[in-house]
């Protein structure tokens, strides 16, 4: 007896599901009924619904078409089949074993190259592996040397069918087969089939499944549950913009006749099997389903009904239940999407993880975004979003998957050095090098500097330039850079062989280079030659070495998954021996490797990230669609020129545009209380910024909402409010509006607020009581360079980190911004430069001068263009001369070595003198040698303005004083600067003070020394230091640098700026005040 019920959601068939095992009774508990469902997703939550509703799921067996096919026919007694010959990976094998025979347009674009050839093949096993099922008697027909169809390229694609069963293949196709399924099933015993079948029908299933569930209706119970939220007569609704064309009315609700068509040919199939569907309300008012007063529910309800376009809902202004978010980029829309799913938490009561399904066309991107999005502590809160990354192919789950492909990439790459050197992140290729992570950056260095470039060996790299391998000098390949490597280890820098060695390396490092050489000998011998073209038999034998040389003698690695699709080729080498280039072998792998890991379908209590594909929608309280943007859902349909079924569809054949709009109707309908929908939303376009398109399903959805909804005034259509455009970063000062949306993010709006503020001064590092009082405790006998001192001018903070905490952080292009006392002394200087040579004629000087030939980037042109004009200067001033300081003075009319004291007179206490080459400060006791007068900058370039106005102040201080200075002008009488003495002593104080041992200025450092009062404090401070987790010196990230201070900068700004990094040394390191000199 055959049932044909109408659903009109999937917790319906669950009830149903459940009233089926409470009507077995005792008698039937150890009987199971057979569940045909569409996918696994839908088994897992039918499995968890129908013990929500029964309290226990047990009972049922649950079966995808492909294995409820071939359950019935071990039942019939059909021997099981192995190694499918029609299978369609198989399938692709043997047809491109076939193709250099068929002649005409297939051979001729098989030519073009083995890629194409292949591509090809597999395309034509796509087509026939689904004509099995839905063009039976086209097959039929060219099997007999008949012509099915007038399309240009049926005849060939006929002849290689027939062709195809003409190979000695014994085992009948998937078409015969069902055949013979169908023929034995009436006589086979009620007792060998299940008290019932039940079929839950999601969507479109081959039509071999509707014959069989025919039949079986004559021998057992068969229930079959459509599940379909309007009446099934609706096989007519047209859109209104095809009724305007045809001068009629539309039929139905809008979206039934643009995203339903995919079910309207199918409910017509139904319809002529003569099925009338019984409409079944079970469970009619569920919990989770919207109530009519929200937008959702007024949507899914005019959708149910068939309601035409006419508005009738006043919709609240606060109305969350559909909502379109236009991000940024990918990383963006998690980030909404996460304060999206906490507004629901919070406003839905009872709603938690696992009521949530994410999905999204693109799970390879989105997926980890949002995992690692969602794993961040939300706000001030030690708490997370546990997610569920469903349907990740395998070659993003699996190690042993990812790394061969990664092996394959790099190959058929050319061996390219930065390929190489990133499979050592890894974890399979770090697990058969037995190294662990640190182990690995160490050996990655390693081969980073060993000058390797591309290409295997030398023969590779012959072959790609078509030259003689004794016309290569020095090849940097990779066998060269081992044989380097292994020479420089055990000789130094001796020529071992004609191979020239490196310097011999530590001992530590020889359990690197041993553990790469290894790795590299197992792998050499399947990856020399590489780009020769094969056998698919000798591919499979080059992939298996590097599948073994994965695994490890532990059996860490899980190689299962990779020797499994490796076992397909060997089979498909059976019907092929066509030569095959490595793109041909990649892009095999590629595909071989798609298809989802050990997560595939599943849910439990957490959020689900799941693929956006057919058949995939469960309903759920809340449900995320991210990633819909124009042009990546729906799927556009790129239908092969050979295929002759293009324009003439059948009744379960897929049509990727169709399939992916019915997939939107039907997450629309599946939603309970919320439906998100995330998109890419800005784009930049020349100087303006326009919003990118969103989907075209969005974009009807939004129609549907105005029809739903009473309004007036085209200016404020309810779709305009429901898209809302978001910010760039989560920070933005608009986040703080009334209008902005929710957000949970702590962070981001404490620096929102902080960017919304008054721009407040930062506090100068340097106040004017300590660049007065600095110079008060510094020694006798310091030495310090000329090139420290402008270092110290330009920027003071930096100078601090780099000479007292190891800290350097990179020149950025623009000076310093915040005012200190010490940038006021250096443009004083400026000034006193600028009068000196006020005279002269050439706007050049002026230049030089006041710092309009920056050392960035952005002067270079000009300062090309003043070089030979600079140089004069250079020349003329004595800058370019090596050696000691030596300035161009005249003293007297005579020009002088100022390095010899003995010509000058008797220095004067309190006075500046060029000593033995350095400029001293005599004292009432003697000398005090405080600046080493050497010039540590002799680069042939134009001197900065700090370096002009330096050299301008040592030549006020010395003694004699000069009587005449060159310029560009030419020679002018030297001026006196007053106070040039003094202000040297305030520089070479400041320096001192900043070049100290560590002082107690920090939380850290102040408790060691409050624990250990009587202790050198430079003993206790440089013990507390090396203690912390991150220790100083050298370091790339910035932040990094600092947080060993027990302070994070990135918390407070994402990216700080100069000045910024110098209010944060600041505030983590303290001032230098009078208190702590």
């Amino acid at each position: 007896m055959t049932s044909v019920l109408q659903l009109p959601h999937l917790d319906a068939a669950a009830v149903i599901l459940a009233r089926q095992l409470a009507s077995r009774g005792a008698a039937g508990v150890l009987a199971q009924d057979w569940v045909l469902v569409p996918s696994h997703p839908v088994a897992e939550w039918l499995t968890l619904a129908v013990a929500r509703h029964a309290g226990a799921c047990a009972g049922l067996a649950w079966f995808t078409p492909e294995r409820f096919l071939t359950r019935l026919a071990g039942v019939v007694g059909m021997p099981p089949v192995e190694d499918d010959p029609w299978r369609r990976d198989l399938l692709a094998w043997r047809i491109l074993g076939r193709l250099a025979a068929l002649g005409g347009a297939p051979s001729a674009y098989a030519a073009q190259g083995s890629l194409q050839a292949w591509q090809l093949a597999d395309r034509l096993a796509d087509r026939f592996d689904a004509w099995q099922l839905t063009r039976g008697d086209w097959l039929e027909r060219w099997q007999a040397g008949q012509v099915a169809s007038d399309h240009v390229h049926a005849g060939w694609i006929g002849r290689l069918w027939r062709e195809l069963h003409e190979q000695g293949v014994e085992l009948p196709d998937r078409r015969q087969r069902l055949r013979t399924l169908i023929e034995r099933l009436p006589g086979l015993p009620g007792a060998t089939l299940p008290p019932a079948v039940v079929a839950v029908l999601t969507g479109p299933v081959p039509t071999p499944c509707l014959d069989v569930l025919e039949v079986l209706g004559g021998l057992t119970t068969v229930i079959i549950a459509v599940l379909e939220p309007t009446p099934l007569e609706f096989s007519g609704n047209i859109s209104p913009q095809r009724a305007a064309r045809l001068g009629g009315e539309s039929l139905g609700h809008p979206l039934l006749a643009s995203l339903g068509r995919s079910r309207q040919r199918w409910t017509t199939v139904l319809e002529d099997r003569g099925w009338r569907p019984e409409a079944h309300r079970a469970s009619a008012q569920l919990a989770g389903r919207p109530a009519a007063a929200t937008l959702l529910g007024a949507v899914q309800q005019r959708i149910a009904a068939q309601a035409p376009p006419g508005g009738g809902l006043r919709l609240s202004s606060t109305d969350p239940s559909i909502q379109v978010h236009r991000c940024a980029g990918p990383r963006r829309e998690a980030e909404i999407l996460r304060d999206a799913l906490l507004g629901c938490f919070a406003d839905l009561p009872g709603c938690t993880p696992g009521d949530v399904l994410v999905l999204t066309p693109d799970p390879a991107t989105y997926g980890p975004l949002v995992q690692s999005v969602f794993a961040q502590p939300i706000g001030s809160l030690p708490m997370h979003l546990d997610t569920l990354i469903s349907d990740l192919p395998l070659v993003e789950t699996d190690p042993a998957c990812q790394a061969l492909r990664a092996l394959v990439a790099w190959a058929d790459g050319g061996f390219r050095r930065s390929d190489g050197l990133q499979l050592l992140d890894l974890p399979a290729i770090r697990t058969a090098l037995g190294l662990d992570q640190d182990q690995a950056d160490a050996l990655r260095g390693l081969l980073d500097r060993a000058g390797i470039r591309r290409d295997f060996d030398l023969a590779e790299r012959a072959a790609r330039l078509a030259v003689a391998p004794d016309a290569l000098w020095a090849p940097a390949t990779w066998t060269t850079a081992r044989d380097r490597l292994l020479a420089g280890y055990a000789a130094g820098t001796a020529v071992i062989d004609g191979v020239p060695g490196s310097v011999g390396e530590a001992e530590p490092d020889s359990v690197l280079l041993g553990a790469w050489a290894g790795f590299f000998a197992r792998i050499a011998p399947h990856l020399a030659e590489w780009q020769h073209p094969r056998s698919p038999a000798e591919w499979a034998d080059r992939l298996d070495g590097l599948v073994e040389a994965l695994a490890d003698a532990e059996g860490t690695t899980d190689v299962g998954e990779v020797r499994a699709a490796l076992a397909s080729l060997r089979l498909g080498a059976q019907w092929c021996s066509t030569p095959l280039g490595a793109d041909a072998i990649a892009d095999w792998l590629d595909a071989a490797l798609s298809g989802s890991g050990s997560q595939a379908g599943r849910i439990d209590g957490r959020i689900t990230v799941a693929a956006l594909s057919p058949l995939r929608a469960v309903p759920a309280r809340v449900i995320a669609l991210v990633g819909m943007a124009d042009g990546v859902f729906p799927r556009p349909s790129r239908d092969p020129g050979f295929d002759p079924a293009v324009g003439d569809p059948r009744p379960g054949e897929r049509d990727p545009s169709a399939d992916d709009r019915q997939l939107f109707l039907d997450a629309l309908l599946a939603a309970g209380e919320r439906l998100i929908i995330t998109a890419p939303g800005g784009l930049e376009r020349g100087d303006r910024k326009e919003p990118a398109p969103l989907s075209s399903c969005v974009g009807e959805l939004l129609n549907a909402c105005d029809d739903a909804v009473e309004w007036t005034d085209p200016a404020r259509r309810p779709s305009l409010a429901l898209i809302r455009d978001h910010t760039l970063q989560p920070f933005s000062p608009s986040l703080l509006q009334p209008e902005a949306a929710r957000t949970y993010d702590d962070r981001g709006l404490a620096l929102a607020r902080r960017l919304s503020a008054e721009p407040v001064p930062a506090a100068p590092f340097l106040d004017d009581q300590s660049w007065t009082t600095a110079g008060e405790a510094v020694p006798d006998c310091w030495e310090i360079e000329v090139s420290e001192l402008e270092s110290l001018i330009r920027d003071p903070a930096r100078y601090y980190l780099r000479h007292r905490l190891g800290i350097d952080l990179p020149w950025d292009d623009d000076e310093p911004g915040d005012e200190t006392t010490l940038d006021r002394e250096a443009r004083e200087v400026t000034r006193e430069l600028r009068r000196l040579i006020d005279g002269a004629a050439d706007a050049i000087e002026l230049d030089l001068a006041s710092g309009l030939l920056p050392l960035g980037r952005s002067g270079q042109t000009e300062r090309n263009g003043v070089m030979h004009q600079v140089q004069a200067f250079r020349n003329r001033a004595g800058l370019d001369r090596p050696g000691p300081l030596r300035v161009a003075i005249d003293h007297d009319g005579v020009l002088r070595r100022p390095s010899w004291p003995e010509r000058f007179a008797p220095p004067a206490p309190g006075r500046y003198h060029l000593v033995g080459g350095c400029l001293g400060r005599r004292t009432a006791t003697g000398w005090s040698t405080w600046v080493v007068a050497k010039d540590a900058d002799q680069q042939k370039q134009p001197q900065h303005w700090l370096t002009t106005a330096l050299r301008t102040l040592l030549l006020n201080v010395v003694e004699p004083a000069p009587t005449v200075i060159h310029t560009l002008a030419g020679s002018e009488p030297w001026s006196p600067w007053p106070g040039a003495a003094e202000r040297l002593d305030r520089l070479i104080g400041i320096a001192w003070c900043l070049r100290r041992v560590p002082v107690p200025l920090a939380l850290r450092t102040s408790a060691a020394l409050a624990t250990k009062p009587d202790a050198d404090p430079a003993t206790v401070v440089g013990a507390a230091w090396t203690g912390n987790a991150y220790v100083t010196g050298d370091a790339s990230d910035r932040a990094l640098a600092l947080l060993w201070r027990g302070r994070e900068p990135v918390g407070d700004l994402p990216d700080p700026g100069l000045d910024d990094w110098q209010q944060i040394a600041v505030t983590v390191f303290g001032c230098l005040t009078p208190g702590s000199a």
